[in-house]
This record gives structure tokens, C-alpha cells and sequence, in this order.
């Protein structure tokens, strides 16, 4: 069982226009929603290739009907209620594929909902892996993915996929493992990498989730097909002779 936490879920708006001017009024072409958050994108993965999996995540009062019809139990999920509304995150989308994404800050959390999430993670994770994934919403201290791994044991492995402090924080708190939150496919490449088993011959099956996810459109991965494998080849050894591209 791959466990996921998500502190900051979204609704990912994507918006298809023809072109970015600022200052003008832009007609849509075309839009679609989605439930979204890095954690439950990483359990929506692992759910399309059939690894078990199950979403802890704040599910806020505003937008709750919304969110969870969006979602339409695509993973289990265990929901701590919280106030507020969920943060919209768009996407423009134009059609030379540039996108500008413009991301809320997601709901205030209080101290009673942080321990919430985190008793939550403790009674549902049981052996395999916990992954704590994306951004802090306000008022989640800066600790909160180190107070996870505290959670961990020898049957119990934490994942931490953050930026800033505290990505900072996860690893000084000696998570299992630590993956720094780029843009693109990070949350397909996390999942395929820990349903492989999460060791150094798992980044084949990792590349080849994040090339499917590339192909996908919006946020939630297709599932993998044997073109996605065969696109990736993986080296005993990086060859210091070979030129890098930007």
C-alpha cells in the first residue's frame, strides 16, 4: 500500500486560449476541471497502473461537492473536513503548448486541522511507503513533512516531495527519501519510481510514467503503454563525453 498526504489539494481549472495578451479580454476555446493536489495525483497514477493506494488530504466545507464529484472515486480517500474552499489552480493553455499556470495559496489551516491530517496519516498507513507531496497551504508550519517522517518505521517508509523550507525541513528530519518539487511530470515520475519498489532499478519504470503523463492531457496520467517504456533507456553510467542540451 502506497499511502499518499496531501496538505494543499486543488481544483486544477485548464484553460485553452489563442493567445496570452495581457490587459485585453481573452475568449476561451475550450475548459476543464479537475481534483488534483501532487499526493493525489501521485495516488491517481498509481491507481491507473492498479498499484494499491489511498489519499489522506483536507477536504474544505466550500467546495467540497465539487471537488469530490470531480474526483468521482477515482482513489479511496480519507477526507479531513476542514473550513473554506479549495484552491483553484489555472492553467493557459495556448495552442504552441506555453502554458501559464496561476496557482492559489490554498485555505488557512489551523492548528487542530494539521493534527488532524497527521493522526489520519498514522491511522491509515499501515507497512510500505507514506509520500507527503507539494506546497504548505497557510498556516501549516514549515515542519509539517518533518513531523510526518517522525511517523516512519523500519515497515514504514516517508517520502517527501516539497520545495523551499520545508523541503529544508524533510531533510534534516532524515526522510527515506526526498524529491524536490520541479514543473512537468514529477508527480507521475514519484509514483512510478515507489511502485517499482523505490530503489535505484526502479528509475527505469519511474521515466517511462513520466513520459505517459507528458503525453497526457491535463493533470491526470494515461495509462503506460509500451511506447512510454520503449522510450526510455537507461545507462550503467553517465558518459562524461556526452555534450548536455539546455
Amino acid at each position: 500500500m502506497i499511502v499518499t498526504v496531501t496538505p494543499n489539494p486543488s481544483i486544477d481549472r485548464t484553460i485553452q486560449i489563442d493567445r496570452l495578451d495581457r490587459g485585453r479580454m481573452i475568449r476561451a476555446r475550450a475548459a476543464t476541471s479537475e481534483a488534483a493536489g501532487k499526493g493525489l495525483n501521485v495516488s491517481l497514477a498509481l491507481a491507473t497502473e492498479g498499484v494499491d493506494t489511498s489519499a489522506i488530504l483536507p477536504l474544505a466545507a466550500d467546495s467540497a461537492t465539487v471537488y469530490l464529484r470531480l474526483l468521482a472515486d477515482a482513489v479511496p480517500i480519507t477526507a479531513v473536513p476542514i473550513k473554506g474552499a479549495a484552491r483553484v489552480n489555472v492553467s493557459l493553455v495556448e495552442p504552441d503548448g506555453t502554458v501559464t499556470k496561476v496557482n492559489e495559496p490554498g485555505p488557512q489551516l489551523g492548528p487542530d486541522d494539521v493534527e488532524a491530517i497527521l493522526a489520519a496519516a498514522s491511522a491509515v498507513a499501515g507497512s510500505g511507503w507514506v509520500v507527503g507531496c507539494g506546497s504548505l497551504p497557510p498556516g501549516a508550519p514549515v515542519d509539517f513533512y518533518a513531523r510526518l517522517i517522525a511517523l516512519g518505521s523500519e515497515d514504514r517508509r516517508i517520502a517527501v516531495d516539497t520545495s523551499g523550507e520545508a523541503l529544508g525541513a524533510a531533510v534534516c528530519a532524515r526522510a527515506a527519501l526526498v524529491k524536490p518539487n520541479t514543473v512537468g511530470a514529477g508527480d507521475a515520475l514519484l509514483a512510478g519510481f515507489l511502485a517499482a519498489g523505490g530503489g535505484s532499478d526502479a528509475l527505469g519504470n519511474a521515466i517511462a510514467w513520466s513520459v505517459a503523463a507528458i503525453r497526457s492531457p491535463g493533470t491526470r496520467m494515461r495509462p503506460v503503454t509500451a511506447a512510454d517504456r520503449g522510450a526510455v533507456i537507461v545507462h550503467a553510467r553517465v558518459d562524461s563525453s556526452r555534450r548536455l542540451r539546455s
